[in-house]
């Protein structure tokens, strides 16, 4: 009789300690949740403002491009004029 009554007792103690294990898990996983959603907003507001700064990039170095032709035209027409210049002082 008395095996009879530990052992109850020990079923009813394993199971409240599983109950418990049960709820904390649970408890863990709603916040395992939540923090993963966070981390997916975050993820994806980082990849959108990668392409707007990749974007951004690529306006800058088209300017770049663009300024630098201009650079370049005015530096051959100074360079020549400096060379007319030298020819007909000689």
């Amino acid at each position: 009789m008395e095996t009879l009554l530990k052992a109850d007792i020990f079923f009813f103690i394993t199971a409240v300690a599983i109950i418990i294990v049960a709820g904390m898990f649970a408890v863990a996983l709603v916040y395992a949740v939540k923090i993963l959603k966070d981390v997916k907003y975050i993820s994806s507001r980082a990849k959108e403002e990668t392409d707007k700064i990749a974007g951004d990039i690529d306006e800058l170095r088209a300017e770049a491009k663009e300024e630098g032709g201009k650079l370049k035209y005015l530096f051959h027409s100074l360079t020549k004029l400096f060379i007319i210049k030298k020819k007909g002082r000689k």
